[in-house]
């Protein structure tokens, strides 16, 4: 039998790493999660596969959809990140493309360059916030004519709010950072662009509006974002109902959380941070479903209705931080349809904008180093 193994190492060998190759493919058809289970490593929703009747409406999309579907999806995913983290680890490499570790047990995302823009090291080059700014007020132009109202909501970096934590990783520039120009040049073109770092620095000092942790406001940081969002839509001359915070929301005792970035970091038993969790204490009867002409797409899109019928119908395209404030959000608008936006892609063309009021862009800082490519209808 040795022998026999010896002689035929060749074919063996070939046999054995042709299997290897072959495991993330079977784990990809036998083990993929369901359409947009959440990623516990990235706190998102993964994309979903497309379908036939996607490849037949909207073919010039399908690839890009079944390309997300396959990454987002592919065999022993979460696996190979974990392994790939334990190499770097074992081979003591540098990890801070993916996060750092700040002071006092915070951690802090390096994606997208959130750390360069924190630094002042990524300031808009040539015409990109003028570039950013015009695909807006193309938007704001389309959303006029089909009679309501538009404005962009940027949710600040975590790394803007706690930079105090980030004391290896100074300031290097002191020029204005890329949320700073867009909201203080908007108005040269018309576009309504609120970026809320005050509320955030005032709340910091009461309450921790970003977890330890992961890359995401805490639920008291998303009730500042609400705030943040109704004041801007009550100074658009829309009527909504407010939540008092004092009255109308029910905080516990601190409880256990891990977040994200432990999963960025590759770090399987990272220490669970304490923090309160925030709920509605009387929550709105609300009729929720999906959207699917954008589930086809991998794309999280959500209805919501409230029973009561009050506030004004609300056509929300954001991230994962949009999610946060939907809790809040649906005790204050009679409508909310949130798609998540594809990374400032909003597709415009998939709704009639005539069903709405307000129509809101919600993007996270550090999605400022992509430009802004709207598909429009």
């Amino acid at each position: 039998m040795w022998n026999y193994l010896l002689e035929n190492r060749s074919k063996f060998s070939a046999m054995i790493f042709m299997l290897m190759l072959s495991l993330p493919l079977v784990g990809h058809v036998f083990l993929s999660k369901k359409a947009n289970d959440v990623s516990q490593l990235e706190n998102r929703s993964l994309a979903s596969m497309p379908t036939i009747e996607t490849l037949l409406s909207d073919w010039e999309n399908y690839s890009s959809a079944l390309n997300n579907w396959m990454e987002d999806n592919v065999g022993f995913r979460n696996e190979f990140v974990a392994l790939y983290g334990s190499l770097r680890d074992g081979f003591e490499l540098e990890r801070s493309e993916r996060a750092v570790i700040g002071d006092d047990g915070w951690y802090f995302s390096t994606l997208n360059d959130a750390l360069k823009m924190h630094q002042g090291r990524l300031p808009f080059g040539g015409r990109q916030a003028e570039a950013w700014l015009e695909a807006a007020a193309n938007i704001e132009e389309i959303v006029q004519n089909r009679g309501a109202d538009f404005s962009v909501f940027i949710t600040p970096n975590k790394h803007s709010v706690y930079p105090e934590k980030l004391s290896k990783y100074p300031v290097q520039l002191s020029e204005a950072r890329r949320a700073q120009v867009l909201s203080a040049r908007a108005p040269e073109f018309g576009v309504d662009v609120n970026y809320p770092i005050t509320d955030f620095l005032e709340a910091k000092a009461h309450r921790q509006v970003f977890y330890k942790t992961d890359t995401h406001w805490s639920e008291a940081g998303a009730f500042v974002g609400y705030q943040a969002f109704v004041r801007m839509a009550t100074e658009a001359g829309f009527a909504v109902d407010v939540l008092n915070m004092e009255r109308d929301i029910q905080i516990s005792e601190p409880v256990p959380f891990r977040g994200d970035i432990y999963g960025l970091l590759a770090i399987s038993d990272g220490e669970p941070e304490l923090i309160p969790e925030w709920r509605v204490r009387v929550p709105r009867e609300v009729e929720e479903r999906d959207v699917p002409e954008f589930e086809a797409f991998g794309v999280q899109a959500t209805f919501k209705k409230a029973k009561d019928g009050n506030g004004p119908r609300l056509l929300l395209f954001g991230d994962s931080f949009s999610v946060g404030m939907l809790p809040y959000l649906q005790e204050s608008f009679a409508e909310i349809t949130y798609i998540y936006h594809g990374w400032t892609s909003p597709r415009l063309g998939a709704l009639d904008l005539r069903a709405y009021d307000l129509v809101v862009l919600q993007v996270t800082e550090r999605a400022l180093s992509s430009p802004l490519t709207p598909e429009l209808p």
